[in-house]
């Protein structure tokens, strides 16, 4: 017959390691609340509560002595000085402001000079390059006037002195909705390249733009202005690349396809739609003329 287990004797209460472990925590909440409210100070309250402590002998210890007197454990009523009354004087204002008004005044007039200064720098930096480039378009007005269809060309100089633009109508080198060169058109961009190299090679920058009517178009070639006024200023680039060794290479030689947003005249009339309908070569003043210098 197996042998009966005696039962285990169980203390009654809670284990021994719960009534450590319960002490420690509550001295730990107590110390976590005490650091909690040794960290906020109300100062409206500490005012108060030396205010009402006033010409009395405290002791304090540790934190709390050393807030209120160093440490000594003692704090007496000290009353907080009185801040000095200050006189103004009026006269001495009135210095003040007239000093305050002239260095204004000063300011305001270096920097007026130095605006004015810049203003002249630039001011004679387009009227020399006004002069440049009309004497630019003096001399190209000059070259082609021997030529048949000088009379339709138009050569205008920029209010800034930037560019000379020599204007062709469309008729002089396309057919209508086309953006082949004429063979009239060929002979006159032949011509235009002899003077337009000299430019090309002092560095001026070349910009052929093509531009149309606002009269919609819709082919298979040219599905609207755009495609044909790029395709028209394309035209008159070959032929100065592969004709005239225009090199485009160096950035000095580009093209613009500008369609019907740049018109010259209004498109509501025949006369002005085939004013709008045209090609401009650009010829820009130089980089270096380009750039104002400030002394």
């Amino acid at each position: 017959m197996a042998k009966q287990k005696k039962p285990k004797k169980v203390d009654a209460g809670s284990p021994a390691w719960m009534a450590t472990f319960s002490d420690m925590s509550c001295l730990l909440m107590c110390f976590f609340v005490l650091l909690f409210a040794m960290s906020q100070v109300d100062e409206d309250r500490f005012r108060e509560f030396a205010e009402a402590m006033a010409g009395r002998n405290i002791f304090l210890s540790g934190a709390l002595g050393t807030i209120f007197n160093q440490g000594s454990g003692f704090m007496p009523y000290v009353a907080p000085p009185t801040p000095p009354t200050q006189v103004i004087d009026d006269d001495v204002t009135e210095a003040a402001e007239t000093v305050q008004a002239q260095l204004a005044a000063a300011v305001m007039d270096t920097a007026a000079q130095a605006a004015a200064a810049q203003a002249a720098a630039v001011l004679d930096t387009v009227v020399d390059r006004q002069e440049q480039m009309q004497a630019m378009a003096d001399a190209f007005q000059t070259y082609m006037a021997p030529y048949d269809l000088a009379e339709e060309i138009g050569i205008r100089v920029d209010a800034l002195g930037e560019y000379m633009a020599i204007t062709f109508p469309d008729a002089v080198l396309f057919n209508t909705g086309q953006a082949t060169l004429l063979p009239q058109a060929l002979e006159l961009i032949d011509y235009v390249a002899s003077a337009l190299a000299q430019h090309h090679a002092q560095g001026h920058r070349i910009a052929i733009q093509g531009h149309t009517d606002n009269v919609p178009i819709n082919t298979f070639q040219f599905p609207d202005n755009f495609y044909l006024s790029a395709a028209r200023a394309i035209a008159v680039m070959r032929r100065l690349m592969d004709y005239h060794n225009f090199n485009p290479a160096n950035g000095l030689l580009t093209i613009d396809g500008r369609g019907e947003f740049t018109p010259i005249d209004t498109n509501d009339t025949p006369e002005g739609r085939a004013n709008n309908r045209r090609v401009e070569i650009l010829v820009y003043a130089r980089q270096q003329d380009l750039q104002v210098v400030f002394d």
